[in-house]
């Protein structure tokens, strides 16, 4: 693994982490806080390490959550 895509996978991570989290954060406040530049790499980047964009990660965890 190079070391882009070691600080890519990193970042990713700190951002899922972020969308589980800081609910009231906007995607493309978390792409910024996660150290992107870029929102549309950010996605891109999300996409080929999760499966899915940032946007659908949070919905599933919306739905997966228990009602309060």
């Amino acid at each position: 693994m190079g070391l882009v895509e070691y600080v890519n996978r990193l970042r990713i991570n700190l951002a899922c982490q972020m969308l589980m989290n800081e609910t009231g954060m906007s995607v493309t406040d978390i792409c910024f806080a996660a150290g992107f530049n870029n929102l549309s790499n950010f996605n891109r980047q999300f996409l080929r390490q999760k499966g899915m964009n940032p946007s659908r990660f949070r919905a599933l965890l919306e739905d997966l959550r228990p009602a309060a």
